[in-house]
């Protein structure tokens, strides 16, 4: 991310489900972090409604990173407890989280996997200051299963998982 990266650049770097003023866990969210109440700014941010976790590596530096998120837990899992964070293929230290179960909704969405749009921005007739990413994001994966850091790291060098 540009190392002049703020609050008005934008809030996703990938999203999806259906953001509702009432139904917790039914999003996900990749972001950086812009809450100074949640943490340090330009930190990765996993987010669905009513719980998240914020890493430590500030990614406003102008270079590349390659971030993976590892969900594990069936079907129920929880922001706080089942999900790990891998910058550069190391695993990375979490500064704040909170407890909220998963359960994204992802069926019968006008939409799929945003990249680069936050999930409650749903005005596309109107500008909003965190609406869309100032910034770059290169090859989106979603695997069905999670993912081992061998597996991250191999990713992220360009070779195949065994």
């Amino acid at each position: 991310m540009p190392q002049d990266f703020t609050a008005a650049d934008g809030f996703a770097l990938v999203s999806w489900g259906h953001f509702s003023n009432t139904t917790f866990g039914s999003v996900w969210q990749l972001s950086l972090n812009t809450l100074p109440q949640d943490g340090a700014m330009g930190r990765i941010r996993i987010g669905t409604h009513g719980g998240m976790l914020v890493g430590t590596t500030d990614l406003r530096d102008d270079q590349w990173h390659h971030v993976a998120i590892v969900m594990y837990g069936g079907v129920r899992p929880d922001i706080g407890t089942h999900v790990m964070v891998y910058i550069d293929g190391q695993l990375e230290s979490i500064s704040h989280r909170t407890l909220r179960t998963i359960d994204t909704k992802i069926t019968n969405q006008s939409h799929g996997v945003w990249v680069g749009r936050n999930i409650t921005y749903t005005n596309d007739q109107q500008t909003h200051p965190q609406g869309f990413l100032r910034g770059q994001v290169d090859d989106v994966l979603i695997a069905a299963a999670a993912l081992s850091q061998d597996d991250i790291r191999r990713i992220m060098t360009g070779k195949d998982i065994k």
